[in-house]
């Protein structure tokens, strides 16, 4: 498994973490992402759209990755046809996290990636939004 000081590195948002007396203990989705990679034997480059915290992880355990963060946004449908878009050969996976930079173009490399049957998804959350105190607000997940 990968190196836990990596993973102790990031914030932990959740009050659950004070009932634990290690932070070994805490096992985010990042991390159990890069061991599953990591237990598959997995040596292709993986497509992000998600946080540092995933990218992170697979850097710990040596999986290559394109990165994260912002893509460019696109205005107009004619930008995106005409948009030379060139797909890295290498990337054997998409890893779907919590992506405050999310837009059009990142979805459609993510499907583009896994058009390919051979191409490895992961969603590392099922929750369909962030518990919030407030009522009126609604933080989308990735579910």
């Amino acid at each position: 498994s990968p190196d836990r000081d990596v993973n102790l590195n990031l914030p932990v948002l959740s009050s659950r973490a004070a009932q634990h007396d290690q932070r070994e203990e805490i096992l985010s989705t990042s991390y159990l992402t890069a061991c599953y990679l990591k237990d598959l034997g997995f040596n292709q480059k993986v497509f992000i759209v998600g946080s540092i915290g995933i990218a992170k992880e697979l850097e710990a355990v040596g999986i290559r990755h394109l990165g994260v963060g912002p893509d460019p946004v696109l205005t107009d449908l004619g930008s995106l046809v005409s948009q030379d878009l060139k797909l890295d050969p290498e990337v054997g996976a998409v890893v779907v996290g919590f992506d405050l930079h999310f837009n059009f173009l990142k979805m459609m490399k993510a499907a583009s990636y896994t058009n390919n049957p051979d191409c490895v998804f992961i969603a590392t959350n099922t929750d369909e939004r962030f518990p919030m105190d407030a009522a009126n607000i609604v933080v989308p997940g990735k579910g």
